[in-house]
């Protein structure tokens, strides 16, 4: 699986992201991950 030079979206069901109007009324720590997967694996605290 080539991911490079494309962007990859996760949207989970079940948490009402898939509604803006909703996702705007969630506080939630946002954090910023590069694209990159042991960076991603890093900020799940799975590394």
């Amino acid at each position: 699986l080539d991911l490079a030079d494309k962007t990859v979206v996760c949207i989970i069901t079940g948490h009402g992201l898939k509604d803006p109007d909703t996702a705007l009324t969630i506080e939630a720590e946002m954090t910023d991950v590069p694209a990159d997967l042991d960076a991603v694996e890093r900020a799940m605290g799975l590394e």
